[in-house]
């Protein structure tokens, strides 16, 4: 049921590491973000880390959850959205 499920935005600092065309990521390092639906912050961070090893990303230290408002309702099952992936330069990495 829906009524039992919180909402949470994750964000972890990383890297793509496999680059998959699915996600549209490339190689490097990057910021993945998500909102998500679920029973517990363990359950949220899964999720996460579900994502991330099916798009390649791997998690650099910790992932931050914040309990928020939602943008979209709760569904009868837990899931995420609007999963996002901002790739960075690393520091002192130039352009050539």
């Amino acid at each position: 049921m829906a009524e039992m499920f919180n909402h949470y935005a994750l964000i972890a600092d990383g890297a793509v590491v496999d680059s998959r065309p699915a996600y549209q990521t490339s190689p490097g390092p990057c910021i993945l973000s998500m909102k998500v639906w679920a029973e517990s912050v363990e359950q949220a961070v899964d999720m996460l880390c579900s994502v991330g090893d099916e798009s390649g990303f791997q998690i650099a230290d910790k992932v931050e959850v914040i309990t928020t408002e939602p943008d979209r309702p709760a569904a009868d099952d837990p899931y995420a959205y609007d999963v996002k992936f901002s790739s960075y330069r690393a520091e002192g990495e130039t352009v050539q």
